[in-house]
């Protein structure tokens, strides 16, 4: 016979259906301090953004943007920094990590995402200290870095999320 309880506290007896949660309540995941996280928004709404961060127990989402505007309705700077506040989630934009202008002309004048890619990652290489600074911000906390694109290979972030990774030795998690 297994012994289970209910709800309330009171014990069953005999067959019983017995939930099991993923992890305890109130209890953060091992890879809490190993990890940085990243999410495109482009196939999310913001409620489904935010269900993924809780979900994944985030608490800073950075927004990686230079320019955080976006065509899609609710994700602009203000009214998507609201609705992650709202969600008890630190919002922060970080517009040293966005892609700056030269590197985006790259890619409007040769259509190249590869070679625009190259370029950012040469850029933040010789711009470490922003790295370094991200590192800060993100030790002992689960941080998600936001940017458009749903596949990380295809958006900076996920250029960003490596070289984080290098100098920390922590695990990316990249989220749909």
């Amino acid at each position: 016979m297994i012994e289970t309880f209910d709800e309330t506290g009171k014990q069953n007896r005999g067959l019983a259906r017995v939930r099991i949660n993923a992890r305890p309540a109130n209890r953060r995941r091992s890879s809490r301090k190993s990890a940085i996280f990243t999410i495109g928004y482009e196939h999310h709404s913001v409620e489904s953004l935010i269900e993924s961060l809780n979900e994944n127990e985030i608490e800073i989402l950075v927004d990686v943007r230079q320019n955080p505007w976006s065509r899609k309705v609710g994700f602009s700077k203000v009214r998507l920094g609201d609705a992650i506040t709202a969600a008890g989630i630190v919002y922060l934009h970080r517009p040293d990590l966005g892609t700056p202008p030269q590197i985006r002309t790259i890619y409007k004048s040769s259509g190249s995402l590869l070679e625009a890619l190259a370029e950012y990652d040469r850029h933040i290489s010789r711009n470490s200290d922003i790295i370094l600074g991200l590192a800060k911000t993100s030790k002992g906390k689960r941080v998600c870095l936001l940017c458009l694109e749903t596949d990380h290979n295809m958006c900076h972030r996920g250029i960003i999320a490596r070289k984080l990774c290098e100098i920390t030795k922590w695990q990316p998690v990249h989220l749909t």
